[in-house]
């Protein structure tokens, strides 16, 4: 059996950007308060992932729903220092 590796992480955040492929550790700035479904979503050195592969007479990849996660992420509106005078 060949060893596939975790290659591509893909982030959507939730918040009308675009999707970013990038690393395991992403960083991300929302603009706006609010709760949002970030999804991760991961591709082996294959290029496989969720969903099925067929080549026409064979599965080259099954997919697996566990290659991707989602977890709600909640952006607090920021507390502003009063100023003194």
């Amino acid at each position: 059996m060949k060893l596939r590796l975790i290659s591509r992480f893909l982030w959507s955040f939730g918040d009308g950007t675009p999707s970013v492929a990038g690393a395991a550790k992403q960083n991300h700035k929302f603009k706006n308060p609010g709760t949002y479904t970030v999804r991760l979503t991961v591709f082996d050195n294959a290029g496989c992932s969720t969903a099925l592969v067929w080549t026409g007479q064979t599965a080259y990849c099954n997919g697996n729903r566990a290659a991707t996660v989602t977890h709600p992420v909640t952006v607090k509106k920021p507390k502003h220092k009063k100023h003194r005078q």
